[in-house]
């Protein structure tokens, strides 16, 4: 409680820095000024005894302007920390693994995989794509570097944005990856890439010219054809009503055998009237041999459907088979069809090697690799 009775004049400041305020009797005014000696020695120093009443005045100016100032800097330390919330509720980002077609694509892009299946279970296509051992571990690498370079992570302005990225861009380039690798890598570093030659289709070609072509007891060479079929999985049949294509087979008049390629498997080599007449020659034995070139080289190329497998059988598909089937089956040349598109040239032997070496030449336009 400060002393109502002290006088007015200057007294000590009690801040410890020798300063003198004024006292008009009754209350502390703004005047200051510094101790002189004069003033310690005449004792003009002397704290009055209103001086603890004094500094709690003085104090509190001080406390509020602290708790001010700390009041200020929590809400604008505050405000900083509020305003993330609060923009990401008025301002959503999008990211890319939450977006509507990302898990889609993801999924879509994995199950393109090749599975590990010998090559010969399937006539030439898993989900219409090679199955050969080769190709096979090398889609599965190129499918792997596509996913490694999808970053789930990568934000957008909105989710409404990371939505469409993952529609028109991630899943989009997802079916064009699916088409390139339908067509045999097309526009992709697998379309001149050479792949090891399967060691399962080597051992069935060394089997299927290790097998001698004689005739069987009634004369014909049915049990020699059917020996060579079994090798890949087939065997020989005249009876058409066993075919799985929906429509034609029965009509075919000049043909000698063909395989039914919507089948899933290729279980029968149908002989037509032209082939059987031939059953007592060695002719029915190589019209065999050639039809098992066709499934070796699907097994080893891609979709017997795609419209580029179509052209390229087309126009020179059976010469190729042909080759293949002098090249790698033991065929005696003499006895295959030269005609049309069955014309052995020695741009289908190349084809036919290349087929057989693992280069990627199948139905690439037939364009050799490296031309």
């Amino acid at each position: 409680m400060a002393d109502q009775h002290a006088p007015a004049g200057w007294y000590d400041d009690g801040t410890g820095t020798r300063t003198l305020r004024y006292w008009d009797g009754s209350t502390w005014t703004a005047h200051v000024h510094s101790a002189t000696p004069r003033d310690v020695a005449s004792g003009g120093v002397t704290q009055p005894a209103v001086t603890a009443t004094r500094q709690k005045k003085r104090a509190a100016p001080f406390v509020w302007i602290g708790a001010t100032v700390t009041v200020v800097a929590a809400l604008v330390v505050g405000g900083m920390f509020a305003w993330g919330p609060v923009s990401a509720a008025l301002f959503p980002k999008g990211r890319l693994a939450d977006a509507a077609y990302y898990d889609m694509a993801i999924r879509n892009l994995e199950e393109l995989r090749s599975p590990d299946i010998p090559a010969i279970a399937y006539p030439g296509t898993f989900d219409n794509f090679r199955v050969s051992p080769g190709y096979r571990d090398a889609i599965n690498e190129y499918i792997d570097a596509e996913l490694a370079k999808i970053d789930g992570d990568m934000t957008f302005d909105s989710p409404e944005a990371a939505d469409e990225y993952s529609y028109s861009t991630l899943y989009a380039h997802v079916v064009d990856i699916k088409d390139q690798l339908i067509r045999g890598g097309l526009d992709t570093p697998l379309a001149t890439q050479s792949f090891p030659q399967d060691a399962d289709i080597l051992a069935l070609e060394q089997e299927i010219t290790a097998i001698p072509v004689v005739p069987g007891a009634d004369g014909t060479y049915w049990e020699t054809a059917n020996r060579i079929a079994a090798v890949v999985g087939s065997t020989t049949t005249q009876d058409l009503s066993l075919s799985g294509c929906v429509s034609g087979i029965n009509e075919i008049t000049e043909a000698a055998a063909s395989f039914c390629a919507q089948e899933e498997s290729w279980d029968y080599i149908f002989f037509y009237p032209p082939g059987v007449e031939s059953q007592y020659t060695e002719k029915l034995v190589n019209t065999t041999k050639h039809e098992v070139a066709h499934k070796l080289i699907h097994v080893q190329c891609l979709n017997a459907f795609s419209p580029l497998t179509s052209q390229w059988n087309e126009r020179i598909g059976e010469g190729v088979t042909n080759s293949y089937a002098v090249l790698y089956l033991g065929a005696d040349a003499a006895d295959m069809s030269v005609e049309d598109d069955y014309a052995m040239t020695p741009e289908t032997d190349a084809l036919a090697r290349a087929v057989h070496d693992g280069d990627l030449a199948c139905y690439d336009n037939a364009v050799l690799p490296g031309r």
